[in-house]
């Protein structure tokens, strides 16, 4: 089987910069290899790109949006400015990379004879019973808790991120970040940066029977053998006692390569695997018997799983300001009502008019007092000062008849002349 590679440049330039002709055509799987794997390393290279760009559009959108909002907008026309300017350089780079990554995928035509299409198509429902209904795991990969065991994948048909081609992909993925993509030509094992092709001769692809018991929810599509109960000791104070779980036959699919095993998976129908690596075995066969050759390249459709296109920012037009200003101006008056209505209220003024009654009632009060008999004054408690010695009688302590010493206060003296 000859294949045919088309590497699709973008601006005329090779992988690593160098310029090029429009289309590189090369025959073989080795060269093949080398263009993949230049492929792959790019397609990282513009992935973190765009995930990078991405994450910086939707923080531009984030802030935009509480920038524009009602009032806030007034203070916010500088900084809307800038947001605008930094996610519309976002928008153009993630646009650039996400063109440049569609463009840089691999064109390959298999050439193929109508019989050996006709076994890939055999093999494509095949793989597409054994994806459809049921549950698939990874059964050598790394779980959550750092343990080797079995990690749950999904089976589909579609088309690789790196090559380019008429045939519909089976795309087999693994729990470790790896996956395997069946073409009608070759195997590729993917990674992050890496690209591994494998020929069809080279695998191995065989599938046995196994018994597992069931711990989780049971797939629709397996068959119970049997039960077993659960290994560790019963609660006691569990107020449900434990029930029996069921024991499944699975179907354990193993791909080996000369150095060893490359992926290994457990699926929950034994017959879907099988009758998957039987269409395997007859595609092998049909490929390795091909004899004339279709040697027409055909056109390749466009991935129906391409990024969308990104909308554009949302940029509202800064009009009906006047509506901003008239919110801020109701705003201070709702905020300053609490204060106008606690001012205590100013203390009443007293009319004549009113006045008049009072001053009457007070006349009739006093004559009501003069009318009615005055008090005693009372007794002061000070008692009067004693009498002074007139002139050339007595003073100072004079003893009385009945033997009292008496003060009697001296006059004062006479002023002397001048």
């Amino acid at each position: 089987m000859s294949t045919l590679v088309r590497e699709r440049l973008v601006a005329g330039k090779g992988q690593a910069g160098e310029a090029v002709g429009p289309i590189v055509r090369t025959p073989g799987v080795g060269e093949l290899k080398r263009i993949l794997d230049a492929a792959a390393l790019r397609h990282a290279d513009l992935s973190r790109e765009i995930a990078d760009n991405e994450a910086t559009v939707a923080e531009v959108r984030a802030q935009l949006r509480v920038a524009q909002l009602f009032v806030i907008r007034l203070v916010m026309a500088d900084r809307i400015r800038r947001l605008v300017e930094k996610g519309q350089s976002a928008l153009a780079s993630l646009a650039r990379a996400r063109a440049e990554r569609e463009a840089g995928r691999v064109e390959v035509y298999f050439s193929i004879d109508t019989a050996t299409t006709v076994s890939y198509a055999a093999l494509t429902r095949a793989f597409e019973d054994l994806a459809g209904y049921g549950r698939i795991w990874d059964a050598g990969a790394v779980t959550a808790d750092g343990e080797v065991g079995r990690v749950p994948v999904a089976f589909s048909v579609g088309a690789s991120d790196i090559v380019a081609c008429r045939e519909d992909v089976l795309l087999a993925p693994g729990g470790g970040g790896y996956a395997l993509q069946i073409f009608p030509g070759f195997v590729l094992l993917r990674e992050a940066a890496d690209a591994v092709v494998l020929e069809h001769g080279e695998i191995e692809l065989d599938v046995t029977r196994a018994r597992f018991v069931e711990e989780e929810t049971l797939p629709g599509d397996a068959r119970v053998v049997g039960e077993a109960w659960p290994t560790e000791e019963p609660d006691p104070n569990a107020k449900e006692p434990k029930t029996p779980l069921p024991v499944v036959e699975y179907g354990e699919l193993s791909l080996k390569v000369p150095d060893g095993q490359l992926a290994a998976y457990v699926v929950s129908n034994y017959t879907k695997a099988r009758l998957f690596v039987e269409a395997y075995e007859r595609y092998k066969r049909a490929v390795a018997a091909i004899v004339d050759p279709d040697v027409e390249p055909g056109e390749i459709p466009p991935r129906a799983d391409a990024a969308p296109v990104e909308p554009p920012l949302d940029i509202r037009p800064r009009a009906w300001l006047a509506m901003d200003w008239l919110a801020i101006f109701l705003l201070v008056i709702l905020l300053s009502l609490p204060f106008v209505l606690r001012r205590p209220p100013p203390p009443p003024v007293a009319s004549p008019v009113a006045a008049q009654p009072a001053t009457v009632k007070s006349a009739e009060a006093k004559g009501d007092a003069a009318a009615r008999p005055q008090p005693k004054p009372k007794r002061s408690a000070r008692k009067a000062a004693a009498p002074r010695a007139k002139p050339g009688e007595p003073c100072g302590w004079i003893r009385q008849p009945n033997g009292v010493l008496k003060l009697v206060p001296c006059p004062p003296a006479a002023p002397t002349p001048p």
